[in-house]
């Protein structure tokens, strides 16, 4: 994800808590509100440079600067995906703004606010049509991806339809 983000999106930032278990990342909001912890934040660092980090090394990104958000499990299924949905709702209830930001000297107009990309990503998963039948109450989960064996599988939510994507390596 690290490489593919910096190739095609080079003010892009990511946080994650996988490769550093013992970092904490979460969202903050202008009103002092903040997320649950999450395991990888995907924002721009363009639009908010700057990251807050406490001493014991938790790291807050504010919610403005958001683009995607995911979380990472061993398999996806009827808890996980619960769990999931909860963490991306504690991010995506938070109160965002849009301002001007300066670039190169010259200040630019505030950027529309965009849907934050949030999803679930794991080695294993459950059957197919049981991921779309609990997703349904899980409505915060826009894709889930699981890597099983030598297939890769995807599930992206476009408003109410499912997409399946299965590549085989």
């Amino acid at each position: 994800i690290k490489l593919f983000i910096s190739i095609f999106t080079p003010s892009f930032s990511i946080y994650n808590n996988i490769d550093l278990p013992q970092t904490k990342s979460s969202v903050s909001s202008n009103m002092n509100h903040f997320s649950e912890q999450i395991d990888i934040i995907i924002y721009d660092a363009l639009y908010a440079p700057l990251v807050y980090e406490t001493e014991g090394e938790e790291k807050y990104v504010t919610a403005e600067s958001v683009y995607a958000i995911l979380e990472s499990k061993s398999e996806i299924n009827k808890e996980n995906l619960e769990y999931a949905n909860e963490k991306i709702k504690s991010v995506t209830s938070l109160y965002r703004t849009s301002r001007s930001v300066i670039n190169a000297g010259s200040k630019q107009a505030p950027r529309e606010l965009t849907h934050i990309l949030s999803g679930i990503l794991a080695v294993n998963s459950i059957g197919v049509e049981s991921v779309k039948e609990y997703c349904i109450d899980c409505n915060q989960i826009d894709l889930g991806c699981a890597a099983q064996k030598n297939d890769i599988s995807c599930e992206a939510r476009d408003q109410s339809r499912t997409h399946i994507f299965h590549i085989e390596l």
